[in-house]
């Protein structure tokens, strides 16, 4: 039988249009040209096979196919809301199998904007409750479509009968879907704040899921627990990689790790309930009877009772959020002491450069800016060697435009040192700890154009003094929204040739140094598969035979070479009102201009009167960029320093961690739990 992987894409109309489009999603009957070698005259979403030798993921396959089949542009006529879980099935009548990576979106665009080429002869609106059988009009629709249709349809809507199955609850205007709507959004729309922000905020959004859930019942049974569960399950799936993307990493680790500790604070409340019943019908037997009347009121009570059981579930998850601050503390810890080595400080300065803005360093410079201001620093904050204290900070920021996230890392750490002064009597390291001499600190804060970049780093060379083995190395530190299996590191734009020049220009002087939580080490991808089958951008077909696999070998796209990993997660692009409007108040550039090119941006346009002359403008704002691990000198984590093998080992175990966390959502025990 015949494998192929393809990927599925369901149009819907925008939720503030009327009533009827926004329940409603696009199917499109498919031609009876001879090329459409697969169910014609069906209804069905935009579909087709992923090329391997073209598209470097699915995502990747379902822009190329919407381009073709209805000349829509993803980027801009559509929002991509959803990437469902992939699943396969063999069609015997057909002589086929599949693997189907379901995507959904939001279209944008006017309707009329769709232009169908020869694979589709029509396509029209029908109703969700239609395709997934929850509306009295479903009538024999499914008759009509490609099979598996509902399968695809249901792991990207939100709504009865979607994702979360047909608890009103979880409708999008109910308390537990608004919930998770505001999460999403609060995830996609955070242009701020960094990927470990990001993953707090998304375990912060489960907890307020299930609090919103226990809310709307008035006791929690055993069995609305482990559709609860469930339910957070695919919460967190969709918070993780749906979301943003491009921060799967550190969203997917914390969710995961919320996931795992809620199930085993369940597992404990299991056992507690057990013993309580247990002891319950021992305390009430009569010794002269097996089977008293107080043993079976006791039995009965135990099983039936309403007892509230998901307050385990919400106070894991809180803990989860709390145990997530002491990491970046920890982070912190590890770097001033990395610094703060005598054989690193040899003339008493710390010289560092920076770019953008990671929550995770810039807690981590105030750290060492506190610390240098105390006068004295132990090593893990309670061992008896000290170690060497900085004079001199010099820490040299580029302004990371185009929203100059840089410039305002600048302006808090400037804000941090005034307001230190006036709180160090707070400082729970202080001279009466040790009677130690205070020592004098400078802190020298330079804000930088992107475009200096190479002279900046060329001006730690020029200005040493003395010999080598007596002056101070240079940082270049950088922050990680996603660091993959062999150590390369995903960071804002910039980050590449910042580390690029550094170690091509003053390799032995400077050294490239992530800080980061090892929340952002990616899953690995293992045996032929990835690792995580829950990452709609890792799929690979599960249930073929080996020989058939390899022809969807997940070796394209999947991450068994950085080269693929790269490319699914260099997707992200920023506003390009970010661009233009960093030029408003430029000199020399007029409101003209900004009112022209604004005008221009992503439209091709004929000129009048020249026959032939087509002019466009592409204003470029890639938000990430991959940093390859071969310019990359240390790790530096809340465990320590860390190598590329451990990252690896690291990377491994994540992948088992979180194919159990999202194996599964949608098989069929979960969704006899959820309806």
């Amino acid at each position: 039988m015949k494998h192929r992987s393809v990927v599925a894409s369901f149009f819907f109309g925008p939720p503030s249009s009327s009533e009827g489009i926004a329940r409603k999603v696009a199917l499109f009957r498919r031609s009876h040209h001879p090329n459409v070698r697969s169910y014609q005259g069906k209804l069905a979403p935009i579909s087709g096979s992923i090329d391997h030798g073209v598209d470097s993921s699915p995502v990747a396959a379902a822009k190329r196919e919407i381009r073709e089949e209805t000349r829509l542009d993803p980027d801009r006529d559509l929002r991509l809301d959803f990437v469902g879980p992939p699943f396969s099935f063999a069609d015997e009548d057909a002589g086929r199998s599949w693997t189907v990576h379901p995507f959904g979106w939001t279209l944008l665009a006017n309707e009329d904007s769709i232009v169908l080429d020869w694979e589709h002869d029509e396509w029209r609106w029908y109703y969700v409750g239609a395709v997934l059988g929850t509306a009295d009009k479903a009538g024999g629709l499914l008759d009509q479509c490609v099979p598996r249709i509902e399968q695809s349809l249901r792991r990207v809507y939100h709504g009865p009968g979607g994702i979360f199955g047909r608890g009103g609850i979880f409708h999008p205007t109910r308390p537990a879907g608004e919930v998770f709507c505001n999460g999403m959004n609060l995830l996609r729309d955070d242009r701020d704040n960094g990927a470990s922000v990001l993953a707090t905020n998304a375990v912060r959004c489960l907890k307020e899921f299930a609090e919103a859930y226990i809310a709307n019942e008035s006791s929690i049974y055993l069995e609305d627990n482990r559709r609860l569960v469930g339910r957070l399950r695919i919460a967190g799936y969709h918070l993780a990689y749906n979301a943003r993307p491009s921060m799967s990493a550190a969203i997917s680790s914390a969710v995961v790790d919320a996931l795992d500790a809620m199930s085993t604070a369940m597992a404990q409340e299991d056992n507690r309930h057990s013993a309580n019943i247990v002891e319950s019908l021992a305390s009430s037997a009569s010794p002269q009877s097996t089977l008293s009347e107080p043993v079976v009121e006791s039995f009965e009570s135990g099983m039936s009772r309403k007892v509230r059981r998901s307050d385990p579930i919400v106070e894991s998850l809180a803990s989860t959020i709390s145990r997530r601050s002491r990491m970046s503390e920890e982070v912190c810890q590890i770097f001033t002491k990395y610094v703060c080595q005598p054989d690193r400080l040899k003339d008493g300065h710390v010289d560092i450069v920076t770019l953008s803005s990671s929550s995770t360093i810039e807690k981590a410079f105030m750290d060492l800016i506190t610390t240098a201001s105390a006068g004295h620093y132990l090593i893990g904050r309670a061992a008896d060697r000290a170690v060497a204290l900085p004079t001199v900070i010099n820490i040299s920021v580029l302004e990371s435009r185009p929203r100059c996230e840089g410039a305002a890392l600048a302006a808090r750490l400037i804000d941090f040192v005034q307001r230190l002064g006036p709180h160090r009597s707070t400082n729970p390291i202080d001279n009466h700890d040790t009677g130690s001499k205070q020592a004098k600190l400078t802190v020298n804060i330079k804000l930088v154009p992107d475009s200096h970049i190479m002279g900046l780093l060329l001006a730690h060379e020029t200005q040493r003094s003395g010999p080598s083995d007596t002056s101070t190395q240079q940082y270049l530190i950088l922050g990680a929204d996603r660091i993959s299996e062999d150590g390369s590191v995903l960071n804002k734009t910039l980050s590449a040739s910042a580390a690029v020049l550094a170690k091509t220009l003053c390799p032995d002087t400077t050294e490239v140094i992530v800080v980061s939580d090892t929340d952002k080490i990616a899953p690995a991808f293992i045996s032929g598969r990835a690792a995580t089958a829950a990452n709609p951008s890792d799929f690979t077909d599960q249930e073929s035979k080996a020989g058939e696999q390899s022809a969807d070998n997940a070796d394209a796209y999947n991450g068994a070479t950085n080269k693929a990993a790269t490319q699914e997660h260099t997707n992200e692009q920023g506003a390009v009102s970010d661009v233009l409007g960093a030029y408003a108040a430029t000199a020399g550039f007029k409101g003209a201009d900004k009112a022209l090119l604004e005008g221009t941006a992503g439209v091709t346009r004929a000129i009048e009167g020249v026959p032939g002359l087509n002019m466009s403008l592409t204003v470029e704002n890639s938000v990430f960029e991959w940093v390859s691990s071969k310019y990359i000198d240390t790790y530096l984590t809340e465990h320590g320093v860390m190598d590329k093998a451990e990252i690896h080992e690291r990377s491994k175990a994540k992948a088992t961690l979180e194919a159990k966390a999202f194996d599964g959502l949608y098989d069929e025990i979960s969704m006899r739990a959820m309806y």
